[in-house]
């Protein structure tokens, strides 16, 4: 079985910088794959902001709820870690530099060069062997449309 395809921050074949994390771009994302890395913040208590080195775009809380089976939600400050943790459609994490980071849904986010299990998202599957990641439960990255081309020719889709 194929893992599911994670885009990393709505990248799907390369890594754009300016877009990662607008929801235009995640919406675009989830077009092509089954879910999307979102860094996600709450700022001033009750605004949601969508960016990775700080809150860059605003985003209502509607947009999680909607979208809430296909975001893997990285949290990016304790009260946005609080929010998901309270709502238990949402699939988040936290991590700051950790190798493995628990999911609120019970999947381990496993960072690069560590073991994977059955439970893993991979975050780089370009530092294992075709058949380890193979063995995940899902793969992130800025290029989900190769690693996508690839399994379904091992597959035979």
């Amino acid at each position: 079985m194929i893992p599911k395809l994670i885009s990393h921050r709505g990248n799907v074949s390369v890594r754009n910088v300016e877009l990662e994390n607008s929801p235009d771009y995640i919406l675009a994302a989830l077009r092509v794959c089954d879910m999307v890395e979102v860094d996600a913040w709450v700022v001033r208590g009750s605004q949601l902001f969508f960016g990775h080195d700080g809150p860059q775009f605003a985003c209502g809380f509607r947009f999680l709820h909607d979208y809430a089976r296909r975001l893997l939600v990285h949290a990016k400050n304790v009260s946005m870690l609080d929010y998901v943790l309270g709502h238990m459609d949402l699939h988040g994490f936290w991590h700051e530099g950790d190798q493995y980071a628990i999911t609120s849904h019970g999947y381990i986010v496993t960072l690069p060069n560590n073991p994977l299990t059955g439970r893993s998202i991979c975050m780089n599957p370009y530092a294992y062997s075709f058949d380890e990641v193979m063995r995940c439960y899902g793969v992130c990255c800025d290029n989900v449309l190769g690693l996508k081309h690839g399994f379904e020719e091992v597959e035979g889709v």
